[in-house]
């Protein structure tokens, strides 16, 4: 019989159990009259001879036990008798069984969402990524870089794809969060993403539609203007139809033919909202770089925008890529900076280029949102060991209240073994049970943490939850069930068989007595751990907050208008401008209106300057240039400290002045007066512009960096045509920029059109993090909180419950009742306090791993730490109560006629 065959066969005895054991009986009983026979024919009397049969055979109940052992696929058979059985015990005690799934639920849920976000931010590559373990992103770090970066220009990647020799492809990939698409009233913004045509390649995948663009058709200087469809927005914009190839979509300033359509799950390289068309990256070269010589994106260096992506050829390990990668980005910054006429500076850090991995938080250097990810999953698993701490002492006292059932049935016969066995299959049904809850709860959990840490909901591109998530919730329900289910297992293995017999619930309640406190006390220990993880979270985010920016954020919009089939020469758009203040003035609830030719933390000029003596400043202290005209200073709400602000008499041929931020001021004028000392912008022999002004020093660049240094010319003595406009008002700038824009909209000529931004969308996203940190970490030490006195509760109960004849003694032998709550609140406050001391000790000790994620807050400060303690003892004392004031009423003669 072959191997499939004996499958099969085992699989038809599975199904046909009682036809099995019908065939068994009767081949038993065939063999057994047939001994009798023999018996009779040597001449016993049928008594006789009936009764030499059976015992020649033995018992026939161990023979049924031993065949049925013998039978094909006994185990799984036994697994699903014990479901069974299960379900039958656990029908009789529903407030157990929802106890226990719902603490199940919580904790696997809670961890399949956290685990849903760790994988889609650190674990999971990119979708249809091909060659997935040999993709590399290229940072750089050293040299013009302080902290790895991504970003670089054209020509260091043509220097990089021809100096190397490690990599069999080579790509570059630029995106943008924002760029309107269609005309007229069709007419959005929407998530555009470019790269060199090679990037097609490196994914495994086919377009729904048409084609995806060649190589010949991304050339510099401006290359061809096709563009291809992300699925969504085909389905969205067009409906789906195939007729979509061969016409029109207009990207930005320019029209693009629609050459195909990408497939669903395709999302480039984007972590956040996925882009809506792909185009070639040599048609935005000129854009992004300027349009007034349209081919210098490419031939010149300078610039950060563009992200190099490489596969590693297989033969390459990582170290010999990045050195490979080193080398030639060394070749290639000795001849940008021989073409930019610079010299390395004394103290300077060596460069470096790096074969990263292809999950930016992976690293070199991870971002604060994927530290958040990393501290999140460690709570996880907290949140997770409190449910299963708070399930494993329910399950104790289920098997408590069971413990002379388990006593008969050991002596009947049946091994501890199968005892455990029956033990731990209820608790791997209910946490199954609970995972299927918990599953449901994460695919609606995971959304929201994305949207709060990612900042995008579920694209809708996929599964509700899909495998990986699915076999995580497994994984955890199973680990969560062997986890809860082992005590209650081993109490059944090493319990005496007379103690259960004599003795009853009682002895098996005091045998277990000091687990189950030594899980109230874990419970304690780790809720306190979490509670002043969320108020050191929380100072931190309200410091944070409090953050002088030197600028009224709330109350900023920022207008550019983008030009669009048509061509605006730079007088024109001087005069454009200049018609957008004029009319933005006569808006309603608009205060003040001035020019603005940088965004901080958005955008930036930032030219090298340099003392009258022609000494500059270090190259790696920053200076940003702010093209301001009159009213600058009053429409952002940047105080000046000294001098005074930009003036209508500063205009083009009178004397350059500029202004500059207390922090620049300082740091090239040391210990003198900034007034009236020269500035010199770009190079050491430009013109000197004079100091007029020193203006309070802003944040553009980190919240949580220093001050940055900052110099403001005015917008006529700057590049004409540069930048746009800055608008105060009254009220919130976000409930005011419809009405602004529809005010402006007109002034703009043919399909050419304006988007305010309000400054606090630029500066919000900066604060998220900490806001979701403080939020997040609060929501689970509260959920924590609960699960510890709820398990704390249930268990006081119980042991109220088991005492209730010791309890009756004592009153009738004349206790007062404050001494019985007495008696049970301070035997509750015990355990209790000796939780959080162990809890506040592991604080202490764990607290300098979390000091890189606070702000100007001590990981170890006292008072968060008092306050969690008080917080969980106060928790404690009220789950104490109730219980402990039941006791102090119990009837003695009830008690003591049942105990």
């Amino acid at each position: 019989m072959s191997i499939f065959d004996g499958w099969r066969h085992r699989l038809h005895v599975l199904l046909n159990r009682s036809a099995y054991d019908e065939e068994l009986a009767r081949e038993r009983a065939f063999h057994l009259s047939l001994e009798e026979m023999h018996q009779r024919a040597d001449g016993h009397a049928p008594p006789e001879a009936r009764a030499a049969a059976r015992r020649r055979f033995g018992n026939h109940s161990t023979h049924a036990a031993a065949q049925r052992q013998l039978a094909p696929l006994h185990a799984l058979s036994q697994v699903v008798q014990d479901v069974q059985f299960t379900l039958r015990q656990l029908r009789r005690a529903p407030m157990l069984v929802a106890g226990v799934i719902g603490t199940f639920a919580i904790g696997i849920g809670v961890s399949t969402a956290i685990f849903d976000l760790l994988d889609r931010t650190m674990l999971r590559p990119p979708a249809l990524l091909a060659h997935a373990d040999q993709m590399h992103r290229v940072v750089f770090t050293g040299g013009d870089y302080g902290q790895p970066y991504p970003g670089t220009d054209y020509r260091t990647f043509l220097d990089l794809e021809h100096g190397t020799s490690s990599f069999a492809q080579m790509a570059t990939y630029w995106s943008s969060s924002g760029t309107v698409l269609g005309t007229g009233a069709d007419a959005e913004e929407q998530p555009v993403a470019a790269f060199s045509a090679a990037f097609w390649s490196m994914f495994t995948m086919r377009p729904v539609l048409g084609r995806f663009f060649r190589v010949d058709e991304d050339q510099p200087p401006a290359g061809e203007r096709v563009v291809v469809l992300s699925h969504a927005f085909w389905q969205t914009h067009y409906g789906g139809r195939s007729d979509v190839l061969g016409t029109m979509l207009q990207v930005g300033t320019t029209s693009y033919q629609i050459i195909g359509v990408a497939p669903p799950s395709f999302r480039a390289l984007s972590r956040g909202a996925a882009p809506a068309v792909f185009v070639p990256l040599s048609t935005v070269g000129a854009t992004v770089m300027g349009p007034d010589d349209p081919g210098r994106w490419a031939r010149s260096y300078g610039g950060g925008w563009l992200t190099i992506v490489a596969r590693r050829k297989p033969s390459v390990s990582t170290e010999q890529a990045t050195s490979d990668l080193t080398q030639a980005y060394f070749k290639s910054r000795a001849q940008s900076m021989q073409e930019l006429s610079r010299t390395p500076a004394v103290n300077e850090v060596p460069a470096r280029a790096i074969a990263a991995h292809m999950l930016p938080e992976r690293g070199p250097q991870r971002s604060r949102n994927g530290n958040i990810v990393v501290w999140l999953a460690g709570v996880g698993v907290v949140i997770l060991l409190i449910a299963c701490a708070n399930v494993a002492h329910l399950l104790v006292v289920h098997a408590d209240r069971r413990v002379h059932e388990f006593a008969v049935r050991s002596a009947l016969g049946v091994s501890r073994w199968r005892l455990a066995q029956q033990l731990l299959t209820e608790s791997l049904v209910l946490s199954l049970a609970g995972g299927v809850v918990g599953s449901v709860m994460a695919a609606w959990s995971g959304n929201l943490l994305r949207r709060l840490v990612l900042g995008v909901p579920r694209d809708g591109t996929g599964p509700l939850v899909d495998w990986r998530v699915m076999m995580a919730a497994g994984g955890l329900a199973l680990a969560a069930g062997v986890l809860a289910g082992c005590y209650p297992a081993w109490t059944a293995l090493t319990r005496p068989v007379a103690v259960g017999l004599k003795a009853g619930a009682r002895a098996g309640s005091r045998e277990s007595l000091f687990t189950r406190r030594v899980l109230l006390g874990l419970q304690a220990a780790l809720s306190v751990m979490l509670l002043v993880g969320a108020l050191l979270f929380v100072h931190s985010m309200r410091r944070v907050q409090a953050l002088p920016l030197g600028y009224d954020v709330a109350h900023l919009l920022y207008l550019r208008p983008q030009e669009r089939a048509v061509s605006l020469s730079v007088d024109e758009r001087e005069a454009l401008l200049t018609r957008l203040m004029d009319a933005a003035r006569t808006i309603p609830g608009v205060m003040q209106v001035s020019r603005m030719s940088s965004v901080p933390f958005w955008n930036a000029r930032s030219p090298r300057v340099f003392r009258s003596s022609g000494d500059s400043l270090p190259r790696d202290w920053r200076v940003v240039q702010q093209a301001a005209s009159p009213g600058y200073f009053a429409a952002m709400g940047t105080p000046l400290l000294r001098g005074r602000g930009i003036l209508e008499s500063d205009q083009t041929g009178s004397e350059p002045v500029v202004v500059v931020s207390d922090s620049l001021a300082a740091r090239m004028w040391p210990g003198r007066d900034a007034i009236g000392e020269c500035l010199r912008a770009g190079s050491a022999d430009a013109p000197c512009a004079r100091v007029v002004g020193v203006a309070a020093a802003i944040r553009r660049d980190g919240l949580l960096e220093d001050a940055g240094n900052q110099y403001y010319i005015p917008a006529t003595q700057a590049r004409r045509g540069d930048g746009g406009i800055v608008v105060r008002v009254s009220g919130d700038a976000a409930a005011n920029a419809e009405q602004v824009r529809r005010a402006l909209q007109p002034l703009l000529p043919a399909d050419s059109y304006v988007t305010p931004l309000p400054l606090a969308q630029v500066v919000d996203p900066l604060l998220r993090s900490w806001r979701v940190s403080a939020l997040l970490f609060t929501t689970l030490g509260v959920l924590a909180l609960v699960l510890a006195c709820g398990g704390l509760s249930a268990i006081i109960a119980y042991d109220v419950t088991r005492r209730a004849h010791e309890l009756a003694v004592r009153l009738a032998l004349g206790a007062r009742n404050q001494a019985i709550v007495r008696l049970v609140f301070m035997d509750t406050m015990r355990i209790s306090v000796l939780g959080v001391g162990i809890g506040v000790a592991l604080t202490i000790l764990l607290a300098p791993y979390l000091q890189s994620q606070l702000f100007e807050t001590p990981a170890r400060d006292v008072r968060a730490i008092l306050i969690a303690a008080i917080t969980l003892l106060v928790a404690a004392a009220v789950a104490a109560w109730v219980p402990a004031m039941r006791a102090a009423h119990i009837p003695p003669a009830r008690a003591l006629r049942e105990g």
